[in-house]
């Protein structure tokens, strides 16, 4: 934990931010003590950043354009083509696809009955099947009971197609936690889901641990390709999947300009 009144702390922080600023104005202060130095640094990053726009473009392009031939594989069909003797590192794997489940973790505050419904929606429309998933609810103590009650309207709706749900209370005010972010909230939840499970007599190297935002709403090939790639993959337990195109998974539409900004930004560096 950063210390603001130890020096060496003081002197980390700040200096990220000198750092920059000493960056964004060298033009001033270097062209006026090197001016010859300072136009051939400046031509170098006008050089550098024509190349790095240029490089951006086509990687943005072959990026969507390997999106849009993924989108239209049927990546179930190839899971169930998959013969698990033959894929690397077998024991750290389940025996057979009907043992290879997901763990989804869904943090929460007070979210309303509308935001949670699309994305169990979108959960029980995923060509993956829903009887092997379980999602993990993890809400802050502050909104528990809107939760709860956006939970069970969802439940009412979906009948049958509901996946199995496990929902966990994150009280406020634990010693030595930040407030105002997800992870406290996704921690809590996801030690007592693997505490559940490990009481069931579950084997946990059977499931596949996902977490996203509440209002995430995932495409119907995202389990099954994710499950793809996680059993043919041999540095499986080194990695962590992630879909490039994330525009038009949430409410991306709905917030802020500056936010969509922030977020196309984003997106297309993952996907380039």
């Amino acid at each position: 934990m950063i210390d603001p009144s130890n020096k060496t702390d003081r002197l980390l922080m700040f200096l990220p931010g000198f750092l920059t600023w000493l960056m964004l104005f060298m033009p001033i202060w270097l062209g006026l003590i090197a001016p010859k130095l300072a136009s051939y640094v400046l031509t170098f990053l006008v050089i550098y950043w024509v190349y790095m726009g240029i490089t951006y473009l086509i990687n943005v392009y072959k990026g969507y354009r390997r999106y849009k031939n993924e989108i239209k594989e049927n990546w179930f069909d190839k899971c169930k083509n998959l013969k698990f003797r033959d894929l690397p590192n077998p024991k750290t794997l389940p025996k057979s696809l009907e043992e290879t489940n997901h763990l989804i973790l869904i943090p929460t505050v007070r979210e309303s009955y509308e935001l949670l419904k699309e994305t169990f929606e979108a959960l029980v429309t995923s060509t993956y099947p829903i009887s092997q998933m379980i999602v993990v609810i993890g809400t802050e103590e502050i909104g528990k009971e809107s939760v709860k009650e956006s939970l069970k309207k969802i439940k009412q709706d979906l009948g049958g197609k509901m996946p199995r749900v496990l929902h966990y209370i994150h009280p406020k005010g634990l010693p030595g936690e930040i407030v105002g972010v997800a992870s406290p909230n996704r921690k809590w939840a996801a030690e007592h889901a693997v505490t559940q499970l490990e009481k069931e007599g579950k084997d946990l190297k059977n499931y596949i641990f996902t977490t996203f935002d509440a209002d995430w709403k995932v495409h119907k090939e995202f389990f099954s390709a994710l499950t793809y790639h996680y059993l043919t993959d041999e540095k499986r337990h080194n990695r962590y999947y992630e879909s490039a195109i994330n525009i038009f998974s949430n409410n991306f539409w709905e917030v802020p300009m500056l936010s969509r900004i922030e977020s196309s930004n984003i997106t297309l560096g993952v996907l380039a």
